[in-house]
């Protein structure tokens, strides 16, 4: 089941400690950069999604996020607002999870 955290101060929650299985993304809207997040998960795997401000990360930020590990994905060709982004993301793991 998914869950949803509280909105958290970026630093703080990059310090945060996470099982080492778990998958990291970043979502942002890098389109060079970036690969789909459902080419990047690997099914059945717990994950820790980033999902930014209105506006997207700022570079720094999406740097501190892959100094801890995180890796940077899309959830597609469009821009989302934020709220839609985190539904989006949830709905892409549970769609992949089915597939498996």
């Amino acid at each position: 089941m998914p869950k949803l955290n509280e909105l958290t101060n970026l630093k703080v929650f990059l310090e945060q400690s996470r099982p080492a299985t778990t998958q990291l993304f970043i979502a942002h809207c890098d389109y060079e950069e970036n690969s789909d997040l459902h080419q990047n998960y690997q099914a059945g795997n717990d994950v820790t999604i980033l999902i930014g401000p209105e506006g997207d990360f700022s570079e720094s930020e999406v740097q501190l996020a892959h100094a801890k590990g995180f890796k940077s994905v899309l959830m597609g060709k469009a821009r989302l607002r934020t709220e839609t982004a985190g539904l989006v993301a949830c709905h892409t793991i549970n769609f992949l999870n089915e597939l498996r």
